[in-house]
């Protein structure tokens, strides 16, 4: 393990928030994960990240990893659409 992953593993959390919100929640607010996905809502839309994108690398590593070997086993990375349904 690279010095720059164990920096990541100590304490790393994707969503920093989900901390604040289940603290808020223990102390009686209700509505703290609302809040919490509200403002995950405000930067989506604002096109800016709520996660820590620290270990994007990572995430993106493993996908790739991931669909290099379901594809050598010979899966489709994306399945057929199915035809919708008049109604």
């Amino acid at each position: 393990m690279s010095k720059k992953e164990k920096k990541l593993t100590k304490d790393f959390v994707v969503h920093p928030d989900m901390k604040e919100a289940r603290r808020q929640y223990a102390l009686g607010n209700t509505d703290a994960f609302d809040q919490m996905v509200e403002g995950h809502r405000l930067c989506s839309k604002e096109g800016e990240p709520y996660w820590d994108t620290t270990a994007d690398w990572q995430f993106s590593r493993t996908a790739r990893r991931n669909t290099q070997k379901f594809r050598a086993k010979g899966g489709r990375p994306f399945p057929k659409k199915k035809k919708k349904r008049k109604k």
